[in-house]
């Protein structure tokens, strides 16, 4: 029996080390003020962690390109996308085919493979390339589960959720995008190590509004290129890399696994100190759980079997430990 349990340990261990190597993009903050005008004027913008897509999902063939900027704030993060495009068509027989921009987002919670649809830590907003659009007011861009009046702290969908503007221009198409964390769970930037993370450019080419097929929906994505463990699209179960937040105010990790025992679900502390929290991240590197204490005794009942790195808080240090929960 132990040596089963043993093998299954290592077993696991291998099997989540595997699928963490993920790329991360790590962005900039800015105390700048961001005018969502798609006019790319701010000095801000300058310093901003550009990020480019290169890679194709599985055979697709897009011959459009895009440059992404990344900034965030206390309350958003924002995106500049610049798109290179002979053929901008946002129209299709099914709306999902044509020119647009999709961001995925897996918030505190969300789990790797889960479908979008199903949980409410998964996000997507996608930017049709609406080229007719010549409306003074910034839009609000739509979202996949549902209305985002359906979550929770949301109130009025521009101030609350997403707000974006969109222009032409002769070689293809520009976005300025704002999105407000109280979209994304309103989760604290300024101590949260990362979240889930992907774009996708899609890059649509039919000469005919009455074309239809994945022949003429081609992408470009960052990370999830339809080859991985789940071998879909991020719509069907997401598969994310992880965006990190510079300049958070997280203390530092010290490695210990001494002074930190785990049985039967309930994490020891041993050594004078009592910690204040303990924060629990998947493999990944992204927190999923939270757990406010004053006690050298701590239930970790509510985390869910797997592999998980656990960061015991004190006051002026992080203890850091691997460990398997079954």
């Amino acid at each position: 029996m132990r040596l089963r349990l043993i093998l299954l340990v290592f077993y696991l261990i291998f099997r989540y080390a595997a699928n963490a190597i993920v790329p991360v993009v790590t962005i900039k903050k800015t105390n700048a003020v961001i005018i969502v005008d798609a006019l790319n004027n701010e000095l801000a913008w300058q310093g901003a962690t550009v990020l480019y897509l290169t890679k194709k999902f599985k055979n697709e063939s897009p011959t459009a390109t895009i440059d992404s900027k990344i900034l965030y704030d206390e309350n958003h993060i924002y995106f500049y996308f610049t798109v290179i495009d002979d053929k901008v068509n946002y129209l299709s027989t099914h709306a999902w085919m044509g020119d647009k921009i999709e961001l995925y987002f897996g918030l505190p919670g969300y789990t790797r493979g889960q479908r979008l649809l199903s949980d409410s830590h998964s996000r997507q907003f996608a930017f049709d390339a609406d080229q007719d659009w010549f409306d003074d007011d910034t839009k609000t861009c739509y979202f996949s589960r549902n209305d985002i009046l359906d979550w929770e702290g949301i109130n009025l969908k521009n101030s609350d959720g997403c707000r974006y503007m969109f222009k032409e221009t002769n070689t293809g198409y520009e976005y300025e995008i704002a999105i407000n964390r109280k979209a994304l769970q309103n989760i604290d930037f300024s101590t949260v190590e990362s979240i889930g993370f992907d774009i996708s450019l899609v890059d649509y080419d039919a000469e005919a509004d009455l074309e239809i097929g994945d022949f003429w929906r081609n992408r470009y994505v960052w990370y999830n290129d339809g080859k991985l463990e789940f071998a879909t699209e991020n719509w069907a179960a997401l598969d994310l890399g992880l965006l990190k937040f510079e300049n958070t105010t997280s203390i530092p990790s010290v490695q210990s696994n001494s002074h930190v025992i785990i049985s039967d679900r309930t994490l020891t502390v041993i050594g004078d100190e009592t910690p204040n929290a303990i924060a629990v991240f998947n493999v990944q590197g992204q927190q999923i759980a939270y757990i406010d204490a004053n006690a050298k005794q701590i239930s970790l009942s509510s985390v869910n079997d797997g592999v998980y790195i656990i960061k015991v808080i004190f006051n002026n240090k992080v203890l850091e430990s691997k460990v398997v929960l079954f």
